[in-house]
């Protein structure tokens, strides 16, 4: 995959001509990213689990 050179400022992305709004973040006081990870990870084994008795 290729670097971009797009610059990122205060709530949008631009890439040359494109501008990208962005509209979600994580807040401050939330879940961080190893957390929000690793719920992904326990949530999809589970539903591998479920398919496999299935």
């Amino acid at each position: 995959m290729e670097k971009s050179n797009g610059t990122v400022k205060s709530g949008y992305f631009e890439y040359g001509n494109v501008r990208i709004i962005i509209s979600e973040h994580f807040p401050d006081s939330g879940k961080t990213m190893e957390s929000l990870m690793e719920n992904l990870i326990i949530h999809e084994a589970k539903q591998h689990e479920k398919q496999k008795v299935s």
